[in-house]
């Protein structure tokens, strides 16, 4: 009989079972892909914002302002994500101006879309008027004078805190597993 020259592991430390590295290997997977979505989601925001606020720069280094109609206004409705569908639901606010603008073409008629807040779109009927900002070079690149446009900063912030999250817990099974190989050796 051989005896082996070093200390034999505890009877209570048993190599991981393939089960359990599947198991770790398709959570790590999981949170993998979820990571990548939220840095993807991550990058499309920042993207998206730096375009509003280069034309916010833009209109208000190189726009001029101008007397726009109100053609429409309504209010829509979307359900909050994740909420059951009797829950109070989130309200949308939407004007649509309309103004001339000379283009080489010669005057023309430009409409755009405004989400704007509940104090404007009460103060506002079809047929008043509104001050805004445009391109002369770029008449579709308006905006209503004073309102501020919707940023996603807080969704940017949601999206960090949870990828930071993520990356903390990857971090967490990583350790947990590598203890288990090295406890198993």
């Amino acid at each position: 009989m051989f005896k082996s020259s070093g200390p034999s592991p505890p009877e209570s430390q048993e190599k991981p079972s393939k089960r359990g590295l599947i198991i770790i290997v398709a959570v790590l997977a999981l949170f993998g892909g979820v990571c990548l979505f939220l840095i993807a989601g991550l990058i499309n925001l920042v993207i998206h914002d730096f375009q509003g606020w280069r034309d916010e720069i833009t209109l208000a280094r190189s726009g001029v302002t101008a007397t726009a109609g109100v053609v429409d206004r309504y209010q829509t409705q979307a359900q909050a994500l994740g909420e059951p569908a009797n829950t109070t639901d989130l309200d949308f606010y939407i004007i649509t101006y309309q103004f001339e603008a000379a283009t080489p073409e010669g005057r023309q008629a430009f409409k755009r879309q405004a989400p704007v807040g509940p104090q404007t779109y009460a103060g506002l009927q079809i047929g008043d008027t509104v001050t805004i900002r445009y391109l002369p070079d770029q008449p579709e690149l308006s905006r209503m004078a004073g309102e501020i446009q919707p940023s996603s900063f807080l969704l940017l912030l949601i999206c960090v805190v949870s990828v930071l999250g993520l990356l903390a817990l990857l971090t967490h099974f990583r350790s947990h597993f590598t203890h288990r190989k090295l406890a198993a050796i």
